[in-house]
């Protein structure tokens, strides 16, 4: 794969997850703002659903998915020389990534593309550690507890526990645990990207196969 076209599938993912965190972002406050990219599929949320659901899903979201940005990024980056910002895999028009006003640019993005998504999620699992858990049984919802709590040895894919009011379906213990895991990779691999990134610009550039100098011979 050319880093050309690493660019390309960094930049898709890079920019569908950044929406899908502001949109998740702005539901968990009742805000009316959405971004809206149009594709061949639908991502949707019921309007509704409570400001906890929307948390579940916004981290059910991010840590399955965000981990993917920031290590395509650290494989750029670690295909590239010369320049730390010319390591990031953002480029914006025909701006020179290691000019003055490339650098401007190549920092904001690495902020909104990278560190908003990570603020994004900090924000969603303040929400969801405050959530209470309860088993579902005979259409009641009892024993509530907090996330971290596990009295019934039930299956992940069954409907044993929901969030408390009639929330979605919700594993204690197993699902907050994965989603620790998950983010804690994704934290990994950005501080991996910021390593590699500075490692890029004390490369010397890449400038390929020098052509061989002619052999000249001269006549006496």
């Amino acid at each position: 794969m050319t880093q050309e076209t690493l660019r390309k599938l960094w930049i898709t993912l890079a920019i569908l997850t950044l929406v899908v965190m502001i949109n998740i972002h702005g539901s968990t406050q009742k805000s009316d703002f959405a971004l809206i990219i149009k594709l061949p599929i639908e991502l949707k949320f019921d309007g509704e659903l409570t400001r906890e659901a929307y948390a579940v899903h916004g981290m059910r979201f991010f840590a399955l998915f965000f981990w993917l940005v920031p290590f395509l990024a650290v494989y750029h980056a670690k295909r590239s020389s010369g320049s730390a910002s010319e390591a990031f895999p953002f480029r914006l028009l025909d701006i020179e990534p290691r000019s003055r006003p490339g650098k401007w640019v190549q920092g904001i993005a690495f902020v909104v593309l990278i560190c908003l998504p990570l603020l994004t999620a900090i924000h969603l699992w303040r929400i969801v550690v405050g959530m209470q858990v309860c088993q579902h049984v005979s259409n009641a919802l009892v024993n509530c507890a907090d996330i971290w709590s596990r009295p019934v040895n039930a299956g992940p894919w069954d409907d044993t526990y929901r969030l408390a009011n009639w929330g979605p379906t919700y594993d204690p213990l197993v699902e907050p645990v994965l989603a620790v895991i998950l983010t804690a990779v994704s934290v990994y691999l950005t501080l991996r990207l910021v390593i590699e990134m500075r490692r890029a610009g004390s490369r010397p550039v890449a400038t390929g196969n020098t052509p061989a100098e002619p052999i000249t011979t001269s006549v006496t």
